[in-house]
């Protein structure tokens, strides 16, 4: 509530002369905003002389020129002002009171033209009324801002932007909104929907469709697939939506309409597909640790939505599966093979067999697996489970010390073993010098996950 601010004697004094003008706390006005035509009557609730004669009001700088006063009320025909809030001050002749920024004077709109418009928007509008601020004047539509407006003290011109349905025509002056509005109806025409891509669904599988037409609307677009509850559509453009079917469990055919406002579309049909069953034509790798813990792929045809298991147990997916492919994380399992399938649904592929082999160390002890060649300064490791790649292999002398290593190297599979050569075709070179591998030297080989396995070059070993 707005301060009531009392003549200084009234402050200074304990007690008010008979009669002294004073204002209720609450509801001093009422209504307490207006056009800036002014003409409208207003009552002002206090304490007034019960005379009229002698008892001035103004607001702001304006002197009413209509006062009727009672002992509690006084009712006064407000004068015009311009848009803003102003100071009511009551003299009674023994007293004067004021309320600061006591009524505030609103822009008004007395009529529009026209008062209907495409949806697209761009239709010029005419704002008569009063109160209006060239330069300092704002037309809404709704909560839209219209464009190009242009203004002087009775009239606007501004162009709609666009919208859908009844949308209140509003002005603000200095932040000061209208009080009276008119209503400008979009005018918008029948959805159509002229294709859906793709034009068919999978049986039970959420499908994101994009859909064509025309008389789409941002924001006010609801497509609806068969008897599913509607969705929104995201739309780019007036003729261009995308929406996602939900899942649907009976194969067939659905109407899908789309609305937009109280608008809908002809309905247009849209497939839902049996399942084509999944088929596997290959698995990489074809072997792995009981452990599991590994990536597999798992390639072959209709594969989206798949669940891919080894022998019983589902395999945890890297990413979703594409039509062609699937990049599972294999579970543990029993040593010895299992069928790798691939479910859709109700629908199974075919199977092909994994082995698990026994989890070994990651590489395992020498000297099995690690193999010195000093004539060619040539290192292999083999048989072995790649689960902490890369890996790096060092050369040390007898002492320990460092003589040359080979960073960052990959294990490959060669005819279903892992392997790794150092100063081979097909393999990596040594960092630096070459090691001149001797009897006696330390060949390490080190997991990313630090583990560290070893031999020791025994003499020369020819292959």
């Amino acid at each position: 509530m707005a301060a009531v601010v009392l003549a200084p004697y009234l402050l200074l004094g304990n007690v008010a002369p008979a009669g002294a003008a004073t204002l209720a706390p609450t509801n001093t006005i009422t209504p307490n905003s207006g056009s800036t035509a002014g003409g409208n009557d207003v009552v002002i609730a206090g304490s007034f002389r019960t005379t009229n004669r002698g008892t001035t009001v103004t607001f702001g700088a304006s002197a009413v020129t209509r006062v009727t006063c009672a002992a509690t009320t006084c009712t006064v025909r407000v004068p015009a002002g311009a848009a803003g809030t102003v100071n009511v001050t009551v003299n009674d002749g023994n007293g004067v009171a004021t309320l600061v920024n006591g009524y505030t004077y609103r822009p008004t709109i007395s009529s529009i033209s026209p008062t209907t418009g495409p949806s697209a928007g761009g239709t010029s509008v005419r704002i008569d009324g009063a109160g209006f601020v060239p330069g300092a004047t704002t037309v809404r539509f709704g909560a839209a801002a219209a464009t190009n407006v242009s203004c002087s003290d009775k009239r606007c011109t501004a162009t709609a932007p666009a919208g859908l349905g009844a949308a209140p025509v509003s002005v603000v002056v200095n932040g000061i909104a209208s009080t009276v509005n008119r209503t400008f109806t979009y005018t918008a025409p029948v959805p159509a929907i002229t294709s859906i891509t793709p034009g068919t669904a999978p049986l039970n599988v959420a499908t994101p469709v994009t859909v064509a037409g025309t008389g789409f609307f941002p924001g006010q677009t609801f497509f609806t697939f068969g008897t599913a509850a509607e969705v929104p559509g995201v739309c780019a453009s007036t003729t261009s939506c995308t929406a996602t079917v939900a899942p649907v469990g009976t194969a067939g055919t659905l109407n899908v309409t789309v609305r937009v406002g109280t608008q809908t579309s002809a309905a247009v049909t849209f497939a839902v597909a049996p399942l084509s069953a999944p088929a596997i034509t290959a698995i990489a790798p074809t072997s792995g640790a009981t452990t599991g813990g590994y990536p597999v792929t798992v390639t072959g045809t209709n594969m989206v939505g798949a669940v891919v298991r080894f022998g019983a147990t589902a395999a945890a997916a890297v990413s979703p599966c594409t039509a062609t492919s699937c990049v599972v994380t294999a579970p543990a399992g029993a040593l010895g093979t299992a069928n790798v399938t691939a479910a859709v649904g109700p629908s199974v592929s075919n199977a092909i067999s994994f082995s698990y082999v026994p989890a070994l160390q990651s590489p395992p002890v020498a000297p099995h697996s690690i193999t010195a060649f000093p004539q060619r300064d040539f290192v292999s490791v083999a048989e072995f489970t790649p689960d902490a790649a890369p890996y790096t292999i060092e050369v040390r002398s007898a002492n320990g010390t460092l003589r040359s290593r080979a960073t960052n190297v990959q294990p490959v599979q060669v005819d279903g073993v892992w392997t790794m050569e150092v100063n081979h075709p097909g393999g990596v070179c040594w960092e630096g010098v070459t090691p001149d591998l001797a009897a006696g030297d330390q060949i390490r080989v080190i997991s990313a996950a630090g583990v560290t396995s070893q031999t020791r070059v025994a003499g020369v070993t020819a292959t």
